[in-house]
């Protein structure tokens, strides 16, 4: 059964059919190199052609969709090359958001919710689902980016959210792996809380250069 997307909220609607369907990629409605019909989008987003349109042109520029000749418009594929490129240039952004959420917190900022995030690491059981656990570890790096206010940061790292490794990230994680991602993930809020810059980017850049040397294990086969 096809799941009608609602695109409700602010913007244009090119830019909330866009939101939507970016939503529906990470979601797994849509699946990397699956065609994507202008006339089953204007069904389920509610919306004309040109709103369609132009959110794929909006989306084709962000990465999330690639527009092909006398096919149309396509979920992207992930490539291991892609994927390497795209940790590379999370790590450069994610250790500047954890210096500048130490900056915040030094600077006299609230550092609750990153004492709260602490204390749920700390007790967080590694037998929860994979999912519980990945999407624990989205809300955290997210939690990070939001207390070093960078507002730039988090809209270029939105667009390095491929689907394909989200999915992956189900084989590459292991309970002894999660134990040390739950490590890094302390070593992190706890230099953060401490207002460490210096300490705080170079313990999110080894964190992200680690799970990247992970996927640099897998096959090119595996990001068809």
């Amino acid at each position: 059964m096809v799941q009608t997307i609602d695109v409700m909220g602010g913007g244009s609607q090119a830019q909330a059919a866009a939101t939507r369907i970016k939503a529906a990629i990470h979601g797994a409605q849509f699946g990397p190199g699956q065609r994507l019909v202008e006339s089953e989008l204007v069904q389920l987003l509610g919306v004309g052609r040109g709103p369609v349109r132009e959110a794929l042109r909006l989306l084709s520029v962000e990465g999330f969709v690639r527009i092909e000749r006398n096919k149309g418009a396509v979920v992207a594929q992930a490539s291991k090359a892609i994927v390497a490129e795209a940790f590379e240039v999370r790590e450069l952004l994610e250790g500047l958001c954890a210096r500048r959420a130490a900056r915040h917190v030094r600077d006299g900022g609230s550092n609750d919710a990153l004492r709260i995030a602490a204390s749920e690491e700390r007790r967080r059981s590694l037998d929860e689902e994979p999912l519980a656990l990945m999407q624990a570890n989205e809300r955290l790096h997210q939690l990070i980016v939001s207390v070093g206010s960078s507002a730039t940061a988090e809209r270029m790292l939105e667009q390095l959210q491929l689907p394909k490794v989200r999915t992956l990230f189900f084989r590459v994680m292991s309970p002894v792996i999660w134990r040390a991602s739950r490590d890094d993930h302390l070593a992190i809020l706890t230099a953060i809380i401490d207002g460490d810059e210096d300490r705080a980017e170079h313990a999110m850049r080894d964190h992200v250069r680690q799970t990247a040397t992970l996927f640099a294990g897998l096959p090119e086969s595996s990001f068809a």
